[in-house]
């Protein structure tokens, strides 16, 4: 097989016989870093982007231009701005998942339910004080997911550390800091909290 190079610069693979396989930059309806399989519906409206914006809140691709709008937000001027690559998030989607979540239970006659984020999947202080301001709870499973919760001021007891491999300073750290709850993973972990806990101290 011999490696070469598109017009565009993307590198493509060639075998006798076989057809390069495609490209999925090459696709025009491809949006941001995902693909939208778009289809147009009897009105001649683009099914596959008003999908996109309904989930992710204005997102927006101006075909005349060739640019993209992230909300309020030219894709184009935040890379000037702040160089790339660059994580967007929409906070005002956010906040409304959050409630969401929240007013599902209330619907379900559970309003007193705990709805807990998973720091794993983005953490950073401007996120802790929003899922706070938002009334979650938080799960970390490091040391520092549990300290950028603390810098940001995030209510102790409103934190459940999780997490396979704790260190002993981890879990001394959470016994410091006052987390709601430790989720226990396995018996030696088990032990090495007794062995912490000083008599009479609640875990």
């Amino acid at each position: 097989a011999t490696c070469g190079r598109s017009s565009r610069g993307h590198g493509i693979a060639r075998s006798a016989g076989v057809a390069p396989t495609p490209d999925p930059r090459d696709d025009p309806t491809r949006v941001g870093k995902g693909i939208a399989l778009r289809e147009r519906n009897s009105a001649g409206m683009d099914a596959g982007g008003e999908a996109m914006e309904a989930y992710w809140g204005a997102v927006r691709y101006d075909r005349s231009r060739g640019r993209l709008q992230l909300g309020d937000a030219d894709a184009v001027t935040l890379a000037s701005a702040y160089g790339t690559p660059l994580l967007v998030l929409n906070e005002t989607i956010i906040r409304e998942h959050c409630r969401r979540y929240r007013q599902a239970f209330r619907d379900a006659g559970a309003p007193s339910a705990e709805v807990a984020y998973a720091g794993k999947a983005f953490l950073t202080i401007a996120m802790c004080q929003l899922l706070d301001e938002e009334g979650l709870s938080l799960d970390v499973v490091s040391g520092g997911e549990l300290y950028t919760a603390l810098s940001a001021g995030f209510p102790p007891e409103r934190i459940l550390f999780h997490g396979n491999n704790k260190s002993v300073d981890e879990l001394e750290q959470a016994l410091s800091a006052g987390v709601g709850r430790i989720v226990v993973d396995n018996f030696a972990e088990l032990e090495r909290l007794e062995r912490l806990v000083a008599p009479g101290r609640r875990a």
